[in-house]
């Protein structure tokens, strides 16, 4: 159909053919969600909104919510964003930096229980450290010729050297205090990762959090 048939000259659209073998049409000719549909069609373009239609009808079927029309997605609030811990934040422990595996109240200790089952008792204990501004240094190891000034000059860090080396090794090997001393064996590996600022740059973040992690209280019979 001619009164389907767009094309661009010069970045602007213009109805009618352009002599080439293929063409834009109008997204409300073709969109399944303009039910009933009143326009001028062919059988090619209803053979084309029934694909879509099922294509959609298969999407919605797996979870896929589209947007109403006329709607627009809500943007975070960057306020949010700057007193929110981090997701996976780093953690300075041991004169090293190591980024969490998940969020401080959500990292859980990996001694094995009684049950035989992963201890359910997070790492922290009453928000045993603090946040900090730390330099960003890049390992010793890192190529020379990866862009080091792109990096901030700082970033936030969950600070425990404060702590006596007894907690910081506690930590390290991933143990809730109730389990600190205990001889039960680990059932998981530790998931701390070395942070190298070039590999986890995207979870580098330039401002301290102002809402400390509150920790879930220990879980009756996880010992």
């Amino acid at each position: 159909m001619t009164s389907k048939r767009w094309h661009l000259a010069s970045g602007i659209a213009h109805p009618g053919g352009s002599g080439s073998s293929w063409c834009r049409i109008a997204h409300t000719a073709l969109c399944p969600t303009n039910i009933p549909h009143t326009g001028a069609t062919t059988p090619t373009l209803t053979e084309l909104r029934r694909t879509l239609a099922l294509n959609t009808r298969h999407l919605a079927n797996h979870g896929f919510q589209p947007a109403a029309q006329g709607t627009t997605t809500p943007k975070t609030d960057p306020a949010q964003i700057e007193t929110a811990p981090p997701q996976r934040p780093i953690v300075h422990m041991l004169h090293t930096h190591y980024l969490a595996p998940g969020p401080l109240t959500h990292t859980r200790c990996v001694a094995q229980t009684r049950t035989r089952d992963r201890c359910r008792n997070p790492v922290t204990d009453h928000n045993e450290g603090r946040w900090a501004l730390m330099p960003v240094e890049p390992a010793g190891t890192a190529p020379r010729h990866l862009a080091t000034h792109l990096l901030p000059t700082e970033m936030a860090v969950y600070y425990l050297s404060d702590l006596p080396y007894s907690v910081q090794l506690r930590w390290r090997r991933q143990r809730c205090a109730v389990h600190d001393y205990g001889t039960a064996a680990d059932i998981a590996v530790t998931e701390w990762e070395p942070f190298d600022p070039f590999l986890h740059h995207t979870h580098i973040h330039t401002r301290v959090p102002t809402e400390p992690p509150t920790p879930h209280p220990h879980t009756p019979g996880s010992a």
